[in-house]
């Protein structure tokens, strides 16, 4: 139970130069101070007595402290950027509701001089800000700052290039990795930032928590100038460093800490998943007594409450459970060529992909992949020709593109045996239908295969069936005889039920 806005919250947000007395010459920092009024700072909770001294939880020591908190961190969203990432980012962090959202740099493309050009990447990524709900502190990256230029327009839009501030006691400094102005791999920390980082760090000896944002991972490089000194000032004391920059998860523990080094909100990556380090994430921090408790949230594992409507559910069911495909077989007397006619049905509203695979008995491909687009409600004929006079496997698989979901991906594999064409013609034979074969003696025609219906896989010929056809006054009569030793009465598909069709 979160209840930090039920308190008094010091936010206290400081400005980056240093004022010296004239007669003690002893540092001060100018405050900027921030509190929520609050009509109680006690959370409610009561409960009725029950009859005996068992209870129904496990214990009531509500994760409720005032002085713990969460807040957010998104990441490189530019280096390659994937559009239409970083939006959806920003629309997870307003459904998670963090304190705040800090970042770690390379929040528009840059690399330019060009005015025109910085000036609407950086109104585009403000675009982006203003529909975040909490407040958000901004790190340059070294797309961020590349050159003069542009350091230029950072300072005339946002100010600094790094500072500090606290919060419920915790101190938080967002340096600046791009002074150099050297690009990517020269990050580092010169002397006046250092100077600064020193004298923050004096003023505040006796924080709960010192949390750095960066932008490069400098402890990776071999001469990233102050920051080994920086290093220096930090191992005594409780901290965690965040940075971003190689679009690759890495979390390291150094200097008695953690330094991670995050992944991507939209920035270029293969997305491989995380045993490569590679996918899309906020990085959810909460401050606990005992230090920060890092949580990774990946952005497509993040949903509102319409994550599963009855009109969705009922769309998924559907085309889940409704066979698209149905084959039918062609006429040609050629027994080693197959000719098939194959009815592939999209039944949902949105557009479907599907792909066919002919293979044959042992699943080596025969032919082809086959890929169909289909609209949504719409119906596709898709002739199939082979070269083959033994059974065949089409394998359908489809992809469903549901607007706002990852697509949906089913499969339906159907079994088709050769067809053999026989010439009939009128016969004298006595023939009532009446369920007695008797007069057909020996059917001529059986199965040369039998196949379970309900697994799809080949048994025993001899759980199949015997037929025989003839013609009488123009009339087509069949007769069949079934070997089956299971009784199959299911509810659903009729073509999955006991029964004897003539195609």
């Amino acid at each position: 139970m979160k209840v930090s806005s039920l308190l008094f919250l010091p936010f206290l947000f400081t400005v980056p130069t240093v004022a010296q007395t004239t007669e003690s010459h002893e540092e001060h920092e100018h405050f900027v101070k921030f509190r929520t009024q609050v009509d109680t700072v006690t959370p409610y909770f009561k409960v009725s007595k029950g009859k005996t001294s068992q209870n129904p939880w496990n214990h009531l020591d509500f994760y409720n402290q005032a002085e713990n908190f969460q807040f957010a961190i998104v990441t490189d969203r530019t280096g390659g950027e994937r559009p239409g990432i970083f939006s959806v980012g920003i629309e997870k962090l307003n459904l998670l509701k963090p304190e705040f959202v800090m970042s770690v740099g390379d929040l528009i493309e840059g690399y330019t001089e060009d005015v025109d050009q910085l000036n609407r990447e950086w109104d585009e990524f403000i675009g982006f800000i203003e529909q975040l709900e909490a407040p958000f502190f901004y790190v340059p990256g070294n797309h961020d700052i590349t050159n003069e230029v542009m350091e230029e327009i950072w300072e005339e839009r946002f100010g600094r290039t790094y500072y500090h501030f606290l919060y419920n006691d915790v101190l938080f400094l967002a340096l600046n990795s791009e002074e150099a102005i050297q690009g990517s791999g020269g990050g580092g920390i010169e002397d006046e930032q250092y100077e600064y980082i020193k004298r923050v760090l004096e003023m505040h000896p006796d924080v709960r928590w010192t949390m750095v944002f960066t932008h490069q991972p400098m402890w990776i490089y071999e001469n990233p100038r102050r920051w080994w000194d920086v290093e220096a000032l930090l191992a005594d004391r409780d901290h965690t460093v965040f940075a971003g920059h190689y679009h690759n998860y890495v979390k390291r523990e150094r200097n008695n800490a953690n330094y991670y080094t995050l992944a991507t909100t939209g920035g270029g990556s293969r997305v491989r998943g995380p045993l490569f380090g590679e996918f899309d994430h906020i990085v959810w921090v909460t401050m606990t007594d005992n230090g920060p408790v890092v949580a990774n949230l990946l952005l497509d594992g993040i949903f509102d409450d319409d994550i599963r409507t009855e009109d969705l559910a009922n769309m998924v069911n559907m085309v889940s459970s409704e066979v698209a495909m149905t084959i039918q077989p062609g006429f040609n007397p050629n027994v080693t060529q197959q000719e098939y006619t194959a009815k592939i049905q999209n039944y949902s509203n949105s557009p479907m992909k599907a792909d066919l695979h002919v293979m044959d008995a042992t699943g080596t491909t025969i032919t082809q992949t086959i890929p169909l687009d289909l609209e949504p409600n719409s119906v596709v004929m898709q002739d199939i020709s082979v070269d083959h006079a033994d059974p065949i496997q089409v394998k359908a698989a489809y992809r469903y593109a549901f607007d706002g979901y990852p697509d949906l991906e089913t499969e339906q594999i159907v079994t088709l045996q050769p067809q053999f064409f026989h010439t009939l013609a009128d016969t004298d034979r006595r023939v009532k239908v009446d369920g007695d074969l008797s007069e057909w003696g020996q059917l001529r025609y059986s199965s040369a295969y039998a196949l379970d219906m309900t697994s799809q896989t080949p048994v025993d010929p001899a759980d199949g069936f015997r037929f025989d056809v003839s013609m009488k006054r123009g009339k087509l009569v069949v007769a069949v005889e079934v070997t089956d030793d299971e009784y199959y009465v299911p509810g659903g598909n009729p073509l999955n039920q006991d029964g004897i069709g003539v195609i």
